[in-house]
């Protein structure tokens, strides 16, 4: 399930690379699914792009944390690409 719906959100960027709505959606989805790099990675493709947005900054200097306490994740790499989690 989050396989596909990570899919449709790398769609949108490709379409829409300045949406930010789906940058988080990306980072939310690919928590739930257990994969912390690709979660962070959508947060520092957005900053690379707009290193002036300080809500974005916020989220990325406490992304440990979030992962942490909304997500019960911690800070390691994942070796599969979206997981087995629905």
């Amino acid at each position: 399930m989050y396989k596909r719906q990570l899919q449709y959100i790398d769609q949108g960027l490709r379409f829409n690379p300045a949406h930010r709505q789906l940058y988080i959606d990306g980072f939310r989805i690919a928590a739930r699914a257990g994969n912390v790099e690709r979660a962070k990675s959508y947060i520092g493709k957005w900053l690379e792009k707009h290193p002036d947005d300080v809500q974005m900054q916020k989220v990325s200097e406490q992304m440990d944390k979030i992962l942490e306490e909304e997500f019960k994740i911690g800070n390691k790499k994942d070796s599969v690409e979206g997981d087995n989690r629905k």
